[in-house]
């Protein structure tokens, strides 16, 4: 269930989730460990190498500073007789040549990647949800028929719909 995924997501975060850099650690070629060795039996006080370690840091703030460039006003489209929030979506975003990715279909559609922001990409709990005049719906984007008036909103969470007010209690 998502209430479970949820919680094997936080179990599984360590130090990711806090932003802290990594240690990548690297020593010598499998080639200097046989010429080491050789050594090594020649020369009985030879210490063998010590493993080098360096740092990486993954840094995306300045995403934060352009976040205006990522929020698109509301647009009024048209839509045929019994088009889903997934064909009416496929059909906008081809037009506009904007970038997205999905998978499945019917009741299993999902949007992977808009924009190049794609689930996951802010920790295993992100991904892309919509809502229909401002309420989330139970069933997929690819079964929900659109009505006249209707208002679809594509919304990026990073907490399985908690921190964009569609907690599942599944």
């Amino acid at each position: 269930t998502q209430a479970q995924q949820k919680q094997e997501a936080e179990n599984d975060d360590g130090a990711d989730k806090d932003g802290e850099a990594g240690t990548v650690t690297g020593g010598a070629s499998d080639a200097d460990d046989a010429a080491g060795s050789e050594d090594t039996a020649q020369q009985p006080d030879a210490q063998e190498p010590q493993a080098q370690t360096c740092t990486i840091s993954i840094d995306c703030s300045t995403i934060l500073d352009n976040m205006d460039k990522l929020k698109r006003a509301k647009t009024e489209v048209q839509y045929e007789e019994g088009d889903t929030v997934f064909t009416m979506l496929k059909r906008e975003l081809k037009s506009r040549k904007m970038h997205y990715d999905f998978e499945g279909s019917g009741s299993a559609a999902y949007l992977t990647g808009l924009c190049n922001i794609y689930e996951f990409d802010c920790g295993k709990l992100s991904g892309w949800e919509f809502a229909v005049n401002g309420s989330f719906p139970s069933v997929g984007m690819g079964v929900y028929k659109l009505s006249p008036g209707d208002s679809v909103a594509l919304i990026y969470t990073c907490d399985l719909g908690d921190d964009i007010g569609n907690h599942y209690d599944g």
